[in-house]
């Protein structure tokens, strides 16, 4: 994702649904995101917009364009990493989603056994304004989560 980001492209339709793994020659495990760049005048059902950024509610009527960046996919990772350390998305609705006084239920993350650096992560990831969400370049950059 990072590499198709530098190239300005965005997924935008980041979700476990998208992601595989499998085996190169060598046997070892790869994960491959699918559908890279093919939803852009995509109509979202429910279960996709439970993995959406606040951001990509926000369309211009008149060219159907978001005002979400790549931060938007960054967002959609949280969502994905959230729902593998919980089994529980982190949002019932696009409503929740969206209302900034709706906070991110962090508690459930906290203290069940995952180590603070990943919790932290999670919740750059998950800031609902796009400012404060940081880009794949920047999580490139963390070291690595034991």
């Amino acid at each position: 994702m990072n590499t198709a980001n530098q190239k300005k492209v965005m997924h935008l339709d980041l979700k476990p649904l998208n992601i595989f793994l499998s085996a190169n020659k060598n046997n070892k495990v790869e994960l491959k995101i699918l559908n890279l760049g093919q939803n852009k005048n995509k109509d979202y059902d429910k279960y996709d917009r439970l993995y959406m950024s606040p951001q990509m509610f926000n369309v211009d009527p008149a060219t159907r364009k978001t005002f979400a960046d790549q931060r938007a996919d960054t967002w959609s990772l949280g969502v994905i990493l959230f729902r593998l350390m919980t089994f529980q998305l982190p949002f019932k609705d696009q409503d929740s989603i969206c209302d900034a006084k709706i906070p991110v239920p962090f508690d459930k993350i906290n203290g069940i056994g995952f180590s603070r650096e990943l919790v932290d992560v999670v919740k750059m990831l998950l800031k609902k304004s796009q400012d404060g969400r940081p880009t794949f370049a920047h999580l490139m950059k963390v070291e690595q989560i034991e």
